[in-house]
């Protein structure tokens, strides 16, 4: 643990980390959609591009970037643009590394791995809100003995996790 100092310094010095990681890679994602927007016929940017969005879509959700945007939001937004980049962000790798190295990775790869992760996706969609309710602070900052604890950065716990539909 620490000093309350101690604590909120480091929890800004990541937050600030944080925010310089994920603004790069909405800038290098952006670049490399730039670059697909000059010569269409090369895809590589394109997925590569797509790619550094899904990544910093991730980082935004899992390390309190989200919450310090958009303060009072939804937990499940959170969670919703965790599971779009985790299940958007693989087949664009794959097809980022297919465009590059044509003949080392198969289509029929490619299309089981965006197959699998359509499927994924659907199968979470219906469950995330049910999944909600197992979040729980990872992180506070109390500020004094009588006031009330801020929650900064979620956790997720998903122990004895079921999902009826």
């Amino acid at each position: 643990m620490g000093k309350p100092a101690q604590i909120q310094r480091l929890f800004f010095t990541n937050i600030t980390f944080n925010f310089a990681v994920f603004f790069s890679l909405i800038a290098l994602g952006l670049y490399h959609l730039g670059l697909f927007a000059v010569q269409r016929q090369e895809k590589g940017p394109l997925f590569l591009g797509f790619f550094c969005l899904c990544v910093s879509g991730l980082l935004s959700s899992s390390s309190g970037v989200l919450q310090i945007v958009i303060p009072n939001q939804d937990k499940v937004l959170s969670l919703k643009v965790f599971n779009f980049s985790i299940y958007l962000g693989l087949p664009a790798l794959w097809l980022y590394m297919r465009s590059i190295f044509p003949h080392y990775y198969s289509s029929s790869l490619v299309k089981i791995i965006a197959a699998f992760s359509a499927v994924s996706q659907g199968k979470i969609h219906p469950c995330e809100k049910a999944f909600v309710r197992n979040l729980r602070p990872n992180h506070s900052i109390t500020k004094g003995k009588d006031k009330t604890t801020k929650q900064l950065i979620f956790g997720i716990e998903p122990i004895n996790f079921r999902c009826v539909r």
